[in-house]
């Protein structure tokens, strides 16, 4: 399940659609079968970066003859180096407040730079009031870490 978006959007209610994806994928067989797993919100084809569109996908690793249907869609989640940010508390105000923690620490200009190719946000059921968001780093970040 996935949905266009922009950050401009999401910051008026009456036109995000954050909202409503993951009501959707709660709602979903997809939940039912997750259920237990990890569940992930994958932000992908950003356009260029924090201010342009980009593609939320909801859900989790299901196997090869698991669920099929047109809201289904698949991504990848490459390799690469990613900076950790953790929310705890009620969901979804933690992951709002470790959003808040994203923009703050890239607002800073001794910053790494963001790839903006692929991010996520990851639930674990073993515990159900924490949210961790892996924000990818940029190949020249990567490149000097290595």
């Amino acid at each position: 399940m996935a949905v266009r978006t922009t950050n401009a959007d999401e910051a008026d209610p009456t036109r995000a659609r954050i909202p409503a994806l993951w009501q959707r994928f709660r709602q979903s067989s997809v939940a039912a079968q997750l259920a237990g797993r990890l569940v992930y919100g994958v932000y992908t084809d950003y356009a260029a970066d924090a201010t342009g569109p980009y593609t939320l996908v909801v859900g989790g690793a299901l196997p090869p003859d698991g669920p099929s249907g047109p809201e289904l869609v698949s991504v990848l989640i490459p390799a690469g180096q990613y900076l950790v940010f953790t929310g705890s508390g009620d969901i979804p105000a933690a992951a709002l407040g470790a959003w808040r923690q994203v923009w703050a620490y890239f607002a800073r200009a001794d910053a790494p730079a963001r790839a903006f190719s692929t991010d996520f946000e990851q639930y674990d059921p073993a515990d159900p009031s924490r949210v961790r968001i892996h924000i990818a780093l940029s190949a020249a970040v990567r490149q000097a870490l290595a």
